[in-house]
């Protein structure tokens, strides 16, 4: 993809470090996810890809290659799923050290894809989405030459420089009109900010001092916040001036919400994204001097560059009107193309934070070999024990702790992954149970598990100063009710014959 290049060197030093940064998010989204991949979809883990990819080979036809596409239709085994983000990580790092960066682009970008399609709900997040994305037009942005060095790039094409300025814009208003118009009005009474910091999937221990602050420093957070997803944007569209103070408005807030929250790599791509509006005067003369243009493309993507473009300023404008307007009436043929846009991850809407629960809810998974004993499983990162500070992870993503946030949403039989996590647990399997902080049954598994939905509050203060208390809690309900290693097993099997 190509155009008339920026002007000479204005925009040369963010090129090289937005590649460079895009590399280090895959370094750690494909690293984090090397430690859990047999755990949550290999052979004997969670949601097992093989499991869904017979499913879409039952599907037939290439109407499944295209909706959902996977390398891993060849083979989907732990050995194969391992050496993706094997593969991933060593891309990464030639993307990072700027060797071969288009083609490492590309391998990383089709490695993830095939994960994440067949990750299911584990690797359904937005920075997933956000990711290949991002890294779909950078593609088109970087260099082909084999060896241009740590701080060599070629001067940045128009097209996709500013396809990717509008995805960051597109993500921000519409992350903030989703905050707008959600049905919970948190956002819109300037209170979502405590509820936030409480109720996230991983809260931090910054957050919890954060949520201590008064009520009117709160409230100001929210609406600086709506500003700057709302307008931030519009301004970095504007003169050099008005365009610098808004990405360094944005740079702060990005900064800011990294340090209360638990997003996994979303801080990092969006870092990456801002940095394409900071103009060469704006980073270190050094690093000014030490970057040199390149000018080479393959006359191939410059053929792609203008109907590329295009289509997918045209889907996405079309997805964002749609997540706002239910009923709108598109010709089949323009249907088809957003569901495949879809699902190659090309075209996403983003409602970052948008949701905020009213209360914090967790489900507490307990086994017992004679339904008197309650021994608890202990996740890595959730809130269980009342004592534990809560931890920093970013950009570090533990999938199952961040999924688990989720179950009190739905009911036990209708939420796909949860009974298979119950009868991987009755099985005691190393590559689910290495998932955890702490396993109850290290010899065998329970006989019976139950599960139960808690109230979680931040503690005052005073009694986290007094006792070191972080958390509160308190009953709500059970979850699943107490099932037994067999029962749970062929209810395991009904959610997967469902596929």
């Amino acid at each position: 993809m190509t155009s008339t290049p920026v002007p000479e060197r204005r925009f040369v030093v963010a090129t090289t470090v937005f590649l460079r940064l895009v590399g280090v998010t895959f370094f750690f989204a494909f690293l984090s996810l090397a430690t859990q991949v047999r755990g949550l979809i290999g052979a004997h883990g969670i949601e097992p890809a093989q499991s869904l990819v017979d499913a879409l080979t039952r599907m037939g036809g290439a109407r499944a290659y295209v909706l959902l596409p996977t390398v891993f239709r060849l083979d989907a085994s732990n050995a194969a799923l391992l050496a993706a983000c094997v593969v991933g990580v060593i891309a990464s790092v030639f993307i990072v050290f700027g060797v071969l960066q288009a083609p490492m682009l590309i391998v990383s970008w089709a490695l993830y894809l095939s994960l994440a399609n067949v990750g299911g709900d584990f690797l359904s997040y937005p920075f997933d989405s956000l990711l290949l994305e991002t890294a779909l037009l950078a593609i088109f942005l970087a260099p082909w030459t084999p060896w241009p060095g740590l701080w060599r790039t070629r001067s940045p094409p128009a097209l996709p420089f500013w396809m990717l300025r509008v995805l960051f814009a597109v993500v921000l208003i519409g992350s903030g009109l989703a905050q707008l118009t959600s049905p919970l009005a948190s956002w819109r009474h300037l209170t979502a900010v405590p509820l936030f910091l409480e109720a996230q999937p991983l809260p931090t221990w910054l957050g919890y001092f954060v949520f201590h602050l008064p009520g009117w420093f709160q409230h100001f957070l929210a609406a600086a916040a709506l500003a700057l997803e709302l307008l931030a944007p519009l301004l970095l569209f504007l003169p050099r001036r008005i365009r610098r103070a808004g990405a360094l408005g944005l740079l702060g807030f990005l900064i800011l919400t990294a340090a209360i929250s638990n997003q996994a790599f979303l801080a990092l791509i969006l870092l990456a994204l801002v940095v394409l509006f900071l103009d060469d005067a704006m980073f270190p003369r050094r690093w000014r001097e030490r970057v040199t243009t390149l000018a080479a493309r393959p006359r191939w993507l410059v053929a792609l560059g203008a109907p590329v473009a295009a289509a997918w300023l045209l889907l996405t404008g079309i997805s964002l009107v749609g997540c706002f307007e239910r009923h709108l009436d598109l010709p089949e043929s323009l249907s088809r193309s957003i569901r495949w846009a879809h699902g190659w991850r090309a075209v996403n809407f983003y409602a970052v934070n948008a949701a905020v629960r009213s209360d914090r809810r967790e489900v507490l998974l307990e086994g017992s070999d004679d339904k008197v004993t309650w021994k608890p499983y202990v996740f890595k990162y959730q809130p269980q024990d009342l004592q534990s500070r809560p931890a920093f992870v970013e950009p570090f993503q533990p999938r199952l702790d961040y999924q688990m946030w989720t179950a009190p949403f739905g009911a036990c039989d209708r939420t796909m992954w949860f009974l298979p996590l119950l009868a991987r647990l009755t099985q005691n399997r190393p590559e689910v149970t290495a998932l955890l902080a702490k396993n109850p049954f290290p010899k065998h598994g329970p006989r019976y598990v139950r599960s139960t939905i808690y109230r979680y509050r931040f503690t005052d203060l005073e009694t986290w100063w007094h006792t070191g208390r972080w958390w509160d809690r308190t009953e709500v309900a059970p979850f699943c009710p107490m099932l037994s290693a067999k029962s749970v097993r062929m209810q395991r099997e009904a959610v997967w014959n469902q596929l």
